[in-house]
């Protein structure tokens, strides 16, 4: 086995023993500190590593999917926003996942206190990898 096929190997073991542990209960990035504190492995691979736990997030002409789980949205052109900004408003009450947080700058103004209830929205800023495909779906 070469050097690269053993670094992948060592990666491969590294993403299952983080999923154990979060299987334990133990949070996401406990796992990760606790798997990169006990472990050598150079910083390209740790790179796979992480990039194996980033939410994933997949624009679909009408919702978007998040780890696999599908949200309803309509999408808001940026040219309705004063800041230039294009919006994914979320049809259902449903919250997002703490993973969406990770990734997007999300809304939601809900004073339960007032009764007053919103959607989650997410605003996708010019400079964001996912605001051309926001435009085109909007």
């Amino acid at each position: 086995m070469n050097f690269k096929q053993d670094a992948l190997k060592k990666v491969t073991e590294h993403i299952e023993t983080i999923n154990i542990f979060i299987d334990d209960g133990w949070s996401k990035q406990e796992a990760i500190d606790y798997v990169r504190s006990t472990t050598v492995i150079g910083p390209q691979y740790w790179t796979m590593v992480l990039d194996a736990f980033k939410p994933k997030v997949k624009l679909l002409k009408k919702g978007i999917k998040i780890d696999g789980q599908y949200y309803p949205v309509f999408y808001s052109s940026s040219k309705n926003h004063t800041k230039g900004m294009a919006t994914i408003y979320i049809k259902t009450y449903k919250r997002l996942p703490p993973s969406a947080h990770e990734i997007f700058s999300v809304k939601n103004d809900t004073d339960s206190m007032t009764d007053y209830f919103e959607q989650d929205r997410i605003q996708i800023p010019p400079d964001s990898p996912f605001f051309e495909q926001v435009e085109n779906l909007s």
